[in-house]
């Protein structure tokens, strides 16, 4: 086994050809059974053949870090329409008011203007979910995940979520919001971020994209591709899309996995709302989406709309990539996009596919002296 990173290039169409040269299919560890979603093999059994997107050791030492903010509320007497307005929603679950913001809320609230169980970001409002209250990771769903493990609803303030800092005490370059992928519950999702913070040196916060079992995220992951069903990740990112927007404010995403799928169909939902309810034009659509920065690992998604900054990290033996996202042979990953291909060879999606394997091969680029050729 070895590792090679490979130069970054950027997309164009005529381009794209030479730069997906992957295996059509990829056994499985240990067996001969080659992965796919083919009927007889989508089960718990299979997909939980110790794999799970969330790191099973933390990869980096790290000290504990002291914030320890309480939930606050401010009132504020205006609140937007949400982003998702004019999206299909499939989901009939009822939520009343009281369980989606504090009764001292002096204005409308979310859930009048809204027809699904989200709302946007509110200036001045941080909300915590209490650990006590949940009875399942989905109860974390959509929400912001901060220092100390601590989760707060996806409308409260950005900027008053307290972040995962690196653990040495140094500035963080930057802020960068992290979507997780399958199969990481919130204090997984907590581990990787804190890799994240103290790898890259960033301060991080989190958009929980909830765990229901490998099963279901699988199910869910192809509602997200097929824009069918709500996922509430979507939704807070979506939404967050366009407060930045709105406030001509650049935002850092990164998403491994399905998180970049999350990602991805956020964009999309935020341009059917600049698009279809703010009237704007595609040219001001475009130069509006310049504020929104996303880098992903591993992405289990293969088209991304036009807009963004786009840097993708891929692997080119991972085969989730190979079979679901950007290591196809027809895929979009958006205008101007920039690619890192590696070479990482392994016996199993822990080591070609985990989000830590990713952080790794990401560190391993940025120390390289010397870049080998693309893959033909």
């Amino acid at each position: 086994m070895g590792i090679k990173s490979l130069p970054s290039t950027e997309y164009s169409p005529q381009a794209m050809k030479v730069k997906a040269p992957i295996a059509e299919s990829l056994e499985s560890p240990g067996t001969n059974e080659t992965i796919s979603l083919d009927e007889d093999e989508l089960n718990e059994d299979h997909l939980n053949d110790g794999f799970r997107e969330g790191p099973s050791t933390p990869a980096f030492p790290r000290g504990d870090i002291p914030l320890n903010l309480e939930s606050t509320v401010v009132p504020r007497s205006n609140s937007r329409s949400s982003v998702l307005d004019l999206v299909l929603n499939t989901n009939t679950a009822t939520v009343s008011t009281e369980e989606v913001i504090d009764e001292s809320f002096a204005g409308a609230s979310p859930m009048e203007e809204s027809d699904f169980a989200g709302a946007p970001p509110i200036d001045g409002v941080l909300e915590l979910i209490h650990d006590d209250d949940a009875t399942s990771d989905r109860d974390f769903d959509g929400a912001y995940v901060g220092a100390d493990k601590k989760a707060y609803k996806g409308y409260s303030d950005l900027s008053m979520v307290p972040p995962v800092l690196p653990s040495d005490g140094t500035e963080p370059k930057k802020l960068l919001i992290f979507v997780n992928g399958i199969r990481s519950n919130k204090d997984e999702h907590f581990e990787s971020m804190e890799i994240l913070a103290d790898a890259c040196n960033v301060a991080v916060v989190g958009v929980h994209n909830a765990t229901a079992g490998g099963l279901f995220d699988v199910i869910q992951s192809i509602g997200d591709k097929m824009d069918w069903g709500q996922n509430l990740a979507v939704d807070s990112l979506a939404d967050l899309f366009f407060d930045k927007i709105q406030k001509k404010e650049d935002v850092h995403v990164l998403g491994h996995s399905q998180g970049a799928l999350v990602v991805s169909r956020a964009v999309k939902h935020l341009k059917n709302k600049l698009f279809l309810e703010e009237g704007m034009s595609e040219a001001d659509v475009e130069q509006a989406l310049k504020h929104i920065n996303i880098e992903t690992y591993g992405p289990a998604c293969a088209n991304f709309p036009d807009g963004p900054n786009y840097t993708h990290y891929v692997n080119k033996f991972d085969s989730v990539v190979n079979r679901f996202g950007l290591g196809r042979s027809s895929v979009h990953p958006g205008k101007g996009a920039k690619y890192h291909y590696f070479e990482k060879d392994g016996d199993s999606l822990d080591e070609t596919h985990s989000f830590v394997s990713y952080v790794k091969l990401r560190l391993g680029l940025e120390s390289a002296n010397t870049p080998t050729d693309p893959p033909k």
